[in-house]
């Protein structure tokens, strides 16, 4: 009598320090995807927290990485039987 609803967190989210981060800190997507990496205006990748550890983002805007995360969402319902997806947090960076 379980439900599971697949839980989308922080969707452009392409790596965290705390996890494998690959040689680069940024994440394993942006080994193949250089030119989805947010930067800021200083251009700096990282978007620090509190404890020291940093995310790097995937640029929202670019339309490969829109397609990618689509192509994701739909892997999910077309191959799980899941009633549905809970997006929560996939936001921008402030």
């Amino acid at each position: 009598g379980l439900t599971v609803i697949p839980w989308v967190e922080y969707g452009f989210i392409g790596g965290w320090s705390s996890r494998r981060a690959g040689p680069d800190q940024k994440g394993p997507i942006f080994e193949r995807h250089p030119d989805w990496v947010l930067k800021k205006r200083d251009g700096d990748h990282r978007y620090t927290m509190a404890d020291g550890s940093f995310f790097t983002w995937m640029i929202p805007f670019h339309p490969d990485v829109q397609s990618f995360l689509l192509e994701m969402m739909v892997e999910l319902i077309r191959d799980y039987d899941v009633p549905g997806l809970q997006f929560d947090r996939a936001r921008l960076p402030a």
